[in-house]
Parts: C-alpha cells; sequence; structure tokens
C-alpha cells in the first residue's frame, strides 16, 4: 500500500457544502453516526412515535446521515455590502477590442470583446472608499474548449499571472471568476492582459467590494526557475523533488535562500540565492538518486552552531545519504564562494553514527542551535520514531521515543503492529517541541475495505526538553526517548482528533506554531456525509476528499473546522502562519486558502488559485522565510512518463 500520495489529476470539484466547526470533545466520524441514529431509535422505543415527532426523526436521521457530525455550529456567512458593479462597456472602462452584444445572457448594454492579441486588455477604474483588500469578482464566457489565460494587473502591478479563464461550454455561457487584492483608498486601475494571441475571454463586467473579506491577501512577487529540466517520474502518487513531509526542501537562513533537487541525469543538486532577488547559484554533488521511489527526497538542515548546510537523501528502508558543508558556510554567506569544494563527502551514516534502515529524514533546529534529525526505522505498517542531535561537532542517537505495539481493534479484526507518520516535529515559543501525528495500521483487515487506507486518528505530544521526554496536552508524561516507555497507541491523551480508519486520513500532512505556543494542524480525509466506508482511497480522496484546521485555543482545547475548499487531488496541503497568526494553507497545484486569526481562522478564502504554475501536486514551502512576510513555494511542473519538467520557486508577499 502506498505511504505517500500526490495526485497529478484535476478533476472537477464536488459541490461545496459548509464548513464544519466542532468542539474538542467530538466523536469519531462513524461513532457519531451510530450514536445519533441510536439515540433516535431509543426515543422511539420510549413513546409512542406522533407523525409529527415521526417525521422529524426522519429529518434528523438524514441530517446525520449527511453531517455525521456531533454538537458542531455552521458558521453563518459574514455580513456584505453590496458590491459595486464596473460593465465593460461603460466609461471609464477601457477594452482593447470591440463591444459586442451577439452573444445573450450578458449584463448591461454589451461586452468586451478584445483583440485576439497578447496585451489586448480590458482595464476597470474602481474606486475604494478604504485601503485594504478587495474582492474582484469577474463574469466572462469562452467558448472555445482553450483557457484563454490573462495577466492580473492591479495599479500596473501584475497580482497574479497567467490567471486561467477556461471554456464555459458556448459563447453565451457566463460564469465568475473570483480574486483577492490589495488595494488603495481612491481610484484604482484592475487590468486583465492575455498571455496568449488567443487573447481574452469576452469579459461582460466587474463587480468590486473592499473591506468585507477579512482573510489576509497574497501577492504575486515573482517566479524564479532553478532548473529547466528536473527528473520527473510519478511514484507512489508522487514526485521526488516534491513531498510534504521534506522538512526543508527550501529553507532560508541569514538573508539566504537554499534549495535542493535532483537532475534529469539523477545528480543531487542545491542552490542558493540572496534575497530579496539575487540570482540562483547552484552546486552539483557527487551522489545520484539511487531508485525511482518518490520517498527518496532530499532534506536540508542548518546547523547554526557551526554554521553548515547538512543534506540527508534518497531513504526508503535503506541506510542515508548524508553531506554536510565546510563550517561557516551559510553562518557568512556573502564572504564565502558557492561551489562543490564547501561540501564534504557523501557518507552511509552520520559522521559514523550508524542508523540503521531509515525513511522519512527531518531535520530539526533547537532554540539554541542545535541540529536534530527525525526518522523513522521499520517499514509502513511496523516502524518507530527516532532522533539523532547534532552539537556542532558530534551526532548522537538519542533512540525512538515511538512503538509500533499495541492493539487497535475495529471491524471486527484486530491489529497489533503500527508507525507514526508526523504531520511535523517542530519548536515553538518557549523551546517546546511539538509532534502531531496519525497512526498507519499494519493490519488492513481493520478497515471495512481493503481498498481504503490505514490511517486512524490524530494525535499530539510534546517534549520541554529537547525530545528527551514526550507529554500529552494535559501535561502527562507518557514516554522517554531511548527508553522501554514509549509513544503508542494505548499512551492516554494523545488522541486530539479522533477518526477511524474507514475515511482514507492521509498521513504526513502538515503543522505550525502559533507566537501564542498553540499548534495548528492540517488534516485531510473523506468525511461521513459522503460514505463511512471508503473502498478507493485514491479516487475518493480526489472526489470527495477536503481539508481540516485542527489547532489547540489558548484554554487548552482542540477545534476542528473544515476548510470549504474541496481537494480535487489525492495529495497534501502545507500551512504556515504568519506573524499575526493568519493562516496560509498552500493545497496542492500551489492553491493558497487563507483565514484571519481575528475570526478564530472561520473566513477561510482562496486567494490564489494556481493559475499559471502547472504544478503537479504537491508542493514544498519555506517556513524560515514567513517571518520577512513572504511565502516562497517550491514546485515542479507537470509532465508525462519520465520526461523531464522544470522545477521553480514563486513568491508572494503576505498580507
Amino acid at each position: 500500500m502506498p505511504e505517500l500520495v500526490a495526485r497529478p489529476d484535476n478533476v472537477a470539484g464536488v459541490p461545496s457544502s459548509p464548513p464544519l466547526y466542532h468542539s474538542a470533545n467530538h466523536l469519531g466520524e462513524g461513532m457519531r453516526l451510530k450514536s445519533a441514529i441510536a439515540g433516535a431509535s431509543l426515543l422511539i422505543g420510549r413513546r409512542k412515535p406522533t407523525g409529527s415527532l415521526m417525521r422529524h426523526l426522519k429529518s434528523f436521521i438524514a441530517c446525520v446521515t449527511l453531517l455525521t457530525g456531533a454538537a458542531m455550529a455552521l458558521p453563518g456567512p459574514a455580513a456584505h455590502a453590496a458590491p459595486v458593479r464596473y460593465e465593460a462597456e461603460s466609461s471609464p472602462a477601457v477594452c482593447t477590442g470591440t463591444i459586442d452584444s451577439d452573444h445573450a445572457g450578458y449584463s448591461g448594454s454589451g461586452f468586451c470583446n478584445g483583440n485576439n492579441a497578447v496585451g489586448a486588455y480590458v482595464q476597470f477604474t474602481v474606486n475604494a472608499s478604504v485601503a485594504g483588500t478587495a474582492t474582484l469578482a469577474v463574469r466572462f464566457a469562452n467558448g472555445t474548449t482553450a483557457s484563454r489565460p490573462a495577466d492580473l494587473i492591479v495599479n500596473g502591478t501584475r497580482v497574479q499571472p497567467a490567471v486561467a479563464f477556461e471554456g464555459t461550454g458556448a459563447w453565451n455561457a457566463w460564469s465568475n471568476k473570483t480574486f483577492s487584492v490589495s488595494v488603495s483608498a481612491g481610484g484604482n486601475t484592475i487590468r486583465l492582459s492575455p498571455t496568449t494571441s488567443s487573447g481574452l475571454a469576452n469579459i461582460d463586467y466587474l463587480d468590486f467590494e473592499v473591506g468585507t473579506a477579512a482573510a489576509p491577501a497574497v501577492t504575486w512577487l515573482g517566479d524564479t526557475q532553478l532548473d529547466p529540466s528536473a527528473v520527473y517520474f510519478v511514484s507512489y502518487d508522487g514526485l521526488v523533488n516534491n513531498a510534504s513531509f521534506q522538512q526543508d526542501g527550501i529553507v532560508t537562513y541569514a538573508g539566504y535562500q537554499y534549495a535542493a533537487w535532483y537532475t534529469s541525469t539523477r545528480y543531487t543538486m542545491v542552490a542558493r540565492r540572496q534575497l530579496p532577488s539575487g540570482a540562483w547559484q547552484t552546486v552539483q554533488l557527487p551522489h545520484r538518486l539511487s531508485t525511482n521511489d518518490s520517498h527518496n527526497v532530499i532534506s536540508l538542515g542548518i546547523s547554526r552552531t557551526d554554521g553548515r548546510l547538512h543534506l540527508g537523501m534518497d531513504t526508503h528502508n535503506n541506510a542515508i545519504y548524508y553531506v554536510k558543508s565546510e563550517a561557516g558556510l551559510v553562518s557568512n554567506p556573502g564572504s564565502v564562494s558557492w561551489s562543490a569544494s564547501r561540501f564534504g563527502a557523501v557518507q552511509r551514516s552520520l559522521d559514523g553514527v550508524s542508523l540503521g534502515n531509515i525513511t522519512y529524514p527531518r531535520f530539526v533546529a533547537t532554540p539554541e542551535g542545535r541540529l536534530q534529525l527525525s526518522y523513522r526505522t521499520g517499514g509502513s505498517g511496523n516502524g518507530t520514531m527516532e532522533l539523532a542531535e547534532y552539537n556542532g561537532s558530534t551526532w548522537t542517537r538519542l533512540g525512538r521515543w515511538s512503538s509500533a505495539s499495541g492493539s487497535y481493534t475495529l471491524n471486527g479484526d484486530t491489529s497489533t503492529t503500527r508507525n507514526m507518520y508526523l504531520h511535523g516535529i517542530s519548536y515553538g515559543p518557549g523551546g517546546r517541541l511539538h509532534a502531531a501525528f496519525t497512526w498507519r495500521e499494519g493490519n488492513s483487515a481493520v478497515m471495512c475495505n481493503r481498498g481504503g487506507l490505514a490511517n486512524h486518528d490524530t494525535g499530539y505530544v510534546y517534549s520541554d526538553d529537547r525530545g528527551r521526554t514526550w507529554r500529552n496536552n494535559a501535561g502527562q508524561v507518557l514516554a522517554t526517548t531511548g527508553s522501554g516507555t514509549l509513544v503508542s497507541v494505548s499512551s492516554p491523551g494523545h488522541v486530539v482528533d479522533p477518526l477511524s480508519v474507514d475515511h482514507a486520513l492521509i498521513n504526513q500532512e502538515s503543522q505550525a506554531i502559533d507566537s501564542a505556543g498553540n499548534p495548528h494542524v492540517i488534516i485531510s480525509y473523506v468525511p461521513g456525509r459522503y460514505t463511512q466506508c471508503v473502498s478507493d482511497f485514491v479516487q475518493q480522496r480526489i472526489s470527495s476528499g477536503h481539508a481540516f484546521h485542527v489547532w489547540r485555543d489558548s484554554a487548552g482545547s482542540w477545534r476542528k473546522m473544515e476548510i470549504p475548499v474541496a481537494l480535487n487531488a489525492f495529495g497534501r496541503s502545507q500551512l504556515v502562519l504568519d506573524g499575526a497568526n493568519n493562516a496560509y494553507v498552500v493545497m496542492p497545484y500551489g492553491r493558497i486558502v487563507t483565514a484571519s486569526a481575528a475570526s478564530g481562522w472561520t473566513d477561510w478564502t482562496v486567494r490564489f488559485d494556481g493559475s499559471g504554475l502547472n504544478a503537479f501536486g504537491e508542493v514544498v514551502v519555506d517556513r524560515g522565510r514567513i517571518a520577512s512576510g513572504v511565502l516562497s513555494i517550491l514546485y515542479q511542473r507537470r509532465s508525462s512518463g519520465t520526461t523531464p519538467s522544470p522545477i521553480r520557486v514563486v513568491d508572494f508577499r503576505l498580507g
């Protein structure tokens, strides 16, 4: 069974659904449904149901079947002022083409039929009462089967490149595309400029609304190419150069950004650039990717105590390939040349410290500048998590902290082995090490259908002594690293969001820690309103999968809200928080969805739809650059077979 997944297929979205907000003590999906129906049956048994009562009970059971939710509130829509409509045929709008009226269904007296040429734009001049984030809704029609991309330009600055205006089926079939942009108080120009010789879709009008969307915006800054032909093959539904568990595939330190990937000839490449806009410098290292396996990613780490860059790579149940740079390479980058001679030899251990066969190497920097390596020993369904630590001169193997043992029983069968999959492992304020995770069972018979995915529950533990001891959310000690007492499926109080194995919960998604030290986690699965028994976890995640934001509040309780945007993908999302604790979720294909801390992370809004990227699926983000207000996304363009494709970095201004 695949251990990790990303999916290139971009299928039509499922009907939109309301966000679900749960309290921390909600039941699991299957348990909620059974309990609710049982309660209804008990009520019927205690009194003779009248016709009215029976109708209410039937409605109740139908709603439970749809939502499979316990105590929850469905947030109502935020109050909005009516948007202002600007017609494309009316001054001061400018249409580089003709104003036509030969296709029915338009608003006003006509629409803009732009010239079939690059740059043949339509422009609206809009008025904003205050500076802030504006919501734009562009009504368009495209009677062809090919997309007609256009740059979105606000006040002369391109804020979203090559936005796709897809075919609508006919020239009289009108559709809306929505954007969020930053505007100034007073007059602003909004321009759509086509990027191909086919020109624009027909543009009917622009609806403009400012100050009503609280979710933070993102502004496209630029897109740079690392390699025009990086290695490309699809394995476990993913790419080896972009996987959610890379920690980190791209990282910023001391004013420079670093990225790593495999070239078309399978060599390890590592690059750097001076921020904000320096040119990329590349170095080819001697190691070549050993197999076509998307598990075998490259992870980067920085040890601040000696200024070295570390690479852990090419592992899936085999000995690590490890390289480290000379001391001072990343602490004084401006005074040191970038060349292969700055890196040491490729090793199969950590400077002589053997780890055995491992998977998923993740580097974690401690608050005082040491570097830790998190990794799994064993395999899927029967493995353990371990830690090693580098103090600036030597590596030490700290040992195991999770256990594969214990019993999990469901659907009439019991599993006695499993492994922990981390959604993240990272330090927060106060030096606390946070780890959110899910379990993967070894015995697939515990699933209702063998076509499912044997992951269950979201767990959480933390350590206040650099990973030596581990506690649950209530502070109870659960485990000591390297001892016989480890975090296990039987550990009390570690589950913060229960979910059975029957919902295609994905492993290794994402976590972030807010400024108050509270963890936030993104998980995704097929909600119970679609099915209580997933039988094809790939296709059902694509058709019915949704992402959820799970977080701990200031009182120590865990909360959960569905992000009201269909995944339309098999892969996983990335989560980052800005300095104001606003949330930015980068979904497959590079789509960016945001929510404000002020709203309690309830105002989820699509801020970038991935247009122009042609990203394969999962992407990797630079968490080290978030503090400067910039989100950098490492992505690889979709290809076919084993044809190499470009790997690139796109940057967005946050807020």
